[in-house]
């Protein structure tokens, strides 16, 4: 697991608040709901990992699930299943992709 490095990662979060609310519409608000719940879990949760290859995986907190995104698509797996996160399934942000958005902006900063 990275260690945040907390300024930073305000930082970047601030930055996602931001460019959700620049964009407007329907799913800004949805977005800042996602991005508020994944802060909290990068902050206080050490289940997640991102991978060599980009994707994150994260053990939600509320349901004990593996969750794997790439920013764009989010899975939960179940054993050797995989099926569509709730939330991405009826196309609104999830928490797992806003999560996977933040780590690689705060990556690249």
């Amino acid at each position: 697991m990275l260690n945040l490095n907390s300024e930073r990662f305000t930082s970047v979060v601030q930055t996602a608040f931001d460019t959700a609310t620049e964009r407007g519409g329907r799913d800004a608000k949805r977005w800042t709901v996602a991005i508020v719940k994944a802060q909290s879990i990068l902050r206080d949760t050490a289940f997640w990992h991102m991978t060599e290859r980009g994707e994150l995986l994260v053990l939600s907190p509320d349901s004990d699930i593996i969750y794997e995104t790439n920013g764009r698509v989010c899975e939960q797996i179940i054993g050797e299943r995989r099926v569509n996160c709730p939330a991405f399934d009826r196309g609104m942000p999830c928490k797992h992709r806003a999560m996977h958005r933040l780590l690689k902006n705060y990556l690249s900063e």
